[in-house]
């Protein structure tokens, strides 16, 4: 292989579909372009196909859910009341007190960041104005996994991959980054200027030896392998 294109789509809960590219011979610049070009529709079309499984989930059409590791999950409107939750959340969601609590806290975290109660992980996520069935509104997972699971979480990844390296805040960018965040929707969910995500990006690329966005998802894909 002398080449390879990684496209990373985030998924609501904190996970990321992956496609990759290859080829024998390298990539030249006007078929990059197009690539990137093509980009914007790809992942309009990626978040389309998550509205319309919601919409589906919202109006009772179906009950799989195609997220086939979050299975178990709530989703509440934008004053926090439940407007629908899954069979599997019905069953398990109350039954322990640390796990209740655990979601209450995630509903209250930075979107994606996981709580974790023994082999369970909570990741909460806010949904945007014009996602049915609930704008506004906000969908919580319940994700059980075996302690030595190989499933990733990408807030986990990259916190495992930069701590040592870079300050809170700059991991934080890092992981808005690579869920394919633009430096203002960054700075908006930070609640710092569009300038100051500029220089923790300039400060992150000088502190991980790299100058593209795309070098920093070779890090990240790297330490998934190595994981694996």
């Amino acid at each position: 292989m002398a080449d390879e294109i990684a496209l990373l789509c985030s998924k609501i809960g904190g996970a990321v579909d992956n496609y990759f590219f290859m080829r024998d011979t390298p990539f030249h610049q006007d078929e990059l372009r197009t690539l990137q070009g093509l980009f914007p529709t790809i992942r309009a079309l990626h978040d389309l196909n998550q509205r319309l499984i919601l919409n589906a989930l919202g109006e009772s059409q179906f009950l799989e859910s195609g997220f086939p590791d979050f299975e178990c999950f709530a989703i509440d409107d934008s004053n926090g009341k439940e407007s629908y939750v899954s069979n599997t959340w019905q069953q398990l969601v109350g039954q322990s007190i640390a796990l209740s609590d655990a979601v209450k806290l995630a509903r209250q975290d930075q979107p994606g960041d996981p709580r974790v109660v023994g082999n369970v992980h909570v990741i909460s996520e806010h949904l945007g104005a014009d996602f049915p069935p609930a704008p506004n509104g906000r969908i919580t997972f319940v994700v059980q996994r075996p302690m030595a699971s190989s499933s990733l979480v990408l807030s986990e990844v990259v916190e495992h991959l930069f701590c040592d390296r870079l300050t809170q805040r700059e991991v934080s960018i890092c992981h808005l980054a690579l869920r394919g965040f633009p430096s203002a929707s960054i700075a908006q969910q930070l609640g710092i200027a569009v300038g100051t995500v500029k220089n923790h990006r300039k400060s992150i690329y000088r502190k991980l030896d790299i100058t593209t966005e795309r070098e920093l998802f070779l890090l990240l894909l790297n330490s998934i392998g190595a994981q694996e």
